[in-house]
């Protein structure tokens, strides 16, 4: 029986276990306790963990394409190089998760509480973050490295407060309403980047492109 306590127990290891010893697609695993559960490289490609338990949980190099992880808690989660494919993340939290160079390619992160999460190296083509959290979120540092796709990752109404964008491509974003109170951008280009009521108080500016 799925643990669905919802605790910040310790993950039972038989569920665990489980979990690992037989990937297969389509499994129902919502609400489960997975707190603190070493799950890296495990295949949940297209698995429903929908409000589940992952705070702190171990899922670098995790398949979890497809998957749906709305509501799901994942405080302090390790998601390194982890393949989100296709992945809702709806509402999902995601305070200080490690996501770098996790593939984000269409994942849907609408209204997702991102703050402090480590996105360094991160592949966003087609990614929704339309009204998601990512306030002091940590992009790549070194210019012209962070490329966002023109106009196919949404970030309408997006929360970047004091987040770093350093000489970020982005050429043709749009970033209507978007809260940008204090958001470093030396070196950006925002070509064609459309800032339709868009707060930039406190944001640097210089060296734009």
């Amino acid at each position: 029986m799925i643990d669905r306590t919802g605790s910040n127990d310790i993950a039972c290891p038989e569920l665990i276990e489980r979990i690992l010893s037989n990937p297969e697609k389509g499994r129902d695993l919502r609400g489960s306790n997975l707190y603190g559960a070493d799950l890296s490289g495990a295949n949940l490609s297209e698995n429903n963990l929908g409000q589940s338990n992952l705070i702190s949980a171990d899922l670098s190099f995790a398949n979890l394409n497809k998957s749906n992880l709305a509501k799901a808690d994942l405080t302090g989660a390790n998601l390194y190089k982890a393949d989100l494919t296709g992945a809702n993340l709806y509402e999902a939290k995601l305070t200080g998760a490690n996501l770098r160079g996790a593939n984000l390619t269409e994942a849907n992160f609408r209204k997702a509480d991102l703050t402090q999460a480590n996105l360094k190296v991160a592949i966003f083509h087609k990614t929704n973050f339309t009204q998601a959290n990512l306030c002091s979120c940590q992009f790549k540092k070194e210019y012209k490295e962070l490329e966002i796709s023109s106009k196919e990752v949404k970030l309408k109404g997006v929360d970047l407060t004091q987040a770093t964008l350093t000489g970020a491509n982005l050429t043709g974003v749009r970033l209507t309403e978007a809260n940008l109170v204090g958001v470093d951008l030396k070196g950006a280009n925002l070509s064609s980047a459309r800032l339709i009521n868009a707060d930039l108080t406190r944001a640097d500016l210089l060296e734009l492109i």
